[in-house]
């Protein structure tokens, strides 16, 4: 399951920049690109030292929706991304890194113990 569907896309860049991206086909579809910006994030938070939560995030929080939006937006864009794009998915991936690092304390819901 993605943490970002395209309803959620919708509300935070709009019905209209959706529809135009699936119009072009620049870039990958919504379902391939939501999956890979899922992937990507999982990948850093199972590199959280002492997580005490299992992947996929069952209820991910704002903050993870978020990053996966700006992901999935950046990989639809694919090689025509403008740099406002190119810099939210900058800013996600630096997110990511402060996770991993401690600078950045991911709050989940229901914490349940790691996955082996």
């Amino acid at each position: 399951m993605a943490y970002i569907d395209e309803s959620g896309y919708a509300k935070r860049f709009t019905q209209r920049e959706l529809d135009q991206l699936g119009a072009t086909g620049g870039g990958l579809d919504f379902a391939q690109a939501a999956s890979d910006a899922t992937e990507t994030i999982d990948s850093y938070l199972a590199a959280i030292p002492g997580r005490t939560f299992t992947l996929p995030l069952a209820v991910p929080p704002a903050r993870i929706v978020g990053v996966a939006a700006d992901l999935t937006r950046y990989e639809l864009w694919a090689q025509r991304a403008s740099e406002e794009v190119k810099t939210r998915r900058e800013q996600a991936m630096e997110y990511l890194h402060d996770l991993v690092s401690g600078k950045a304390v991911l709050s989940v819901e229901a914490e349940t113990p790691a996955d082996p």
